[in-house]
């Protein structure tokens, strides 16, 4: 038997509608000669929603395309910055070992700002420069970009992109598992593949511990 010690969690913030409060208000602030701080705000409130707004769950397509259209609009204003003003808005982590992981870290990130021109106007390089960025916050809102495109792919009856992804490394094509939730809140990873499903058991969260 479990029994709660120290007893309540207490609820999450709504960090998505303070954001979204947050960019409305900025947006309403600002006018066609926006400056430069103006700018900087809408992004930093826009990438933060959008990074903290992950769930895509009983979207339509009208509603995905919006979201697509808005993550757009964010990535066009980041356009109009140059690679140093972006790292005042999203520092990059100070992780330094991505070479032996073979992952983004503080030196890949600078090494892809630095051969862009770390002066340069980023322009329609936004995406390849956000890709490279190894923040927490802009991996989120890449994440969150893919994720858009893949269900308005999915909801227009097409591959989305990882499956596309999988189908082009080779035949056999890499197996996709995906992760389901029964009525009782249970969950498994399916085998997209064979159908076979495996039980997943999580850990028992710290604030809990077994009664003798």
């Amino acid at each position: 038997m479990l029994k709660i010690i120290n007893g309540t969690k207490k609820e999450k913030p709504n960090y998505v509608s303070a954001y979204a409060r947050t960019l409305l208000k900025e947006i309403n602030n600002s006018n066609e000669n926006q400056n430069q701080y103006d700018i900087e705000k809408i992004i930093f409130c826009g990438v933060k929603m959008i990074a903290s707004d992950y769930d895509l769950t009983n979207k339509d397509e009208e509603q995905l395309i919006n979201r697509f259209d808005y993550i757009s609009v964010i990535k066009e204003l980041i356009g109009r910055l140059t690679p140093r003003e972006l790292l005042n808005i999203f520092p990059v982590n100070k992780t330094y070992n991505g070479a032996k992981y073979q992952s983004k870290d503080y030196f890949s990130t600078m090494e892809a700002l630095n051969s862009h021109g770390i002066d340069k106007i980023i322009g329609e390089n936004a995406s390849e420069i956000l890709w490279d960025y190894m923040n927490n916050d802009i991996c989120d809102f890449e994440v969150h970009c893919m994720s858009v495109m893949s269900a308005i792919m999915r909801a227009q009856g097409k591959k989305d992109l990882f499956d596309s992804f999988l189908e082009s490394q080779g035949k056999p094509p890499l197996t996709k598992y995906y992760l389901e939730t029964d009525a009782k809140g249970r969950e498994y990873l399916k085998n997209g593949t064979t159908g076979e499903v495996k039980r997943v058991y999580k850990k028992i969260p710290r604030y809990l511990k077994v009664a003798k």
